[in-house]
């Protein structure tokens, strides 16, 4: 789902087509695609999900939304 996501379609492929399996700090593993050690997820409706599992669980009004993501370990646009 990474090549139609418009936040990691560019980087993906670049991934993807080259000898290096590291760019930038992106990493692509396995066919999952992190930055450092934090998995990127593309925009569906998975990521969707998580973001209402999150604040359905009423951990971002106590942790506070970038402190909860980064506990996830998951990368958002905008989420760095």
């Amino acid at each position: 789902m990474y090549e139609s996501c418009p936040d990691f379609k560019n980087i993906y492929t670049v991934l993807r087509d080259s000898l290096t399996h590291e760019v930038d700090g992106f990493l692509l593993q396995d066919g999952y695609l992190f930055r450092s050690r934090t998995l990127c997820i593309p925009r569906t409706s998975l990521r969707e999900f998580l973001v209402w599992e999150l604040h359905a669980r009423g951990l971002l009004d106590i942790l506070g939304e970038t402190k909860q993501l980064k506990l996830w370990n998951i990368v958002f646009i905008g989420q760095a």
